[in-house]
């Protein structure tokens, strides 16, 4: 939920188009045809967890969460 809240607040202060996909898919042409946003990716595992559903985690995941999580960090003084 931390992670969420940090990603929205970031994209309140920033605009949301700046938010990074976590995946995307593109066409032929390079137009992203399919994304899924890091707040998309984040809510989803939220809520596969807390509906008690497994999700596992692995180094590569744990690694990406924690520079979403620097990311996404406002700085006190930035306002």
């Amino acid at each position: 939920m931390k992670l969420k809240d940090r990603i929205e607040t970031f994209g309140h202060k920033y605009g949301f188009e700046n938010i990074d996909n976590y995946t995307e898919r593109r066409r032929k042409n390079g137009v992203v045809g399919w994304r899924v946003s890091d707040w998309e990716f984040v809510d989803n595992m939220h809520n596969t967890i807390y509906n008690d559903h497994d999700f596992g985690y692995d180094g590569d995941l744990l690694k990406r969460l924690n520079k979403m999580w620097k990311k996404y960090h406002i700085k006190e003084d930035d306002d």
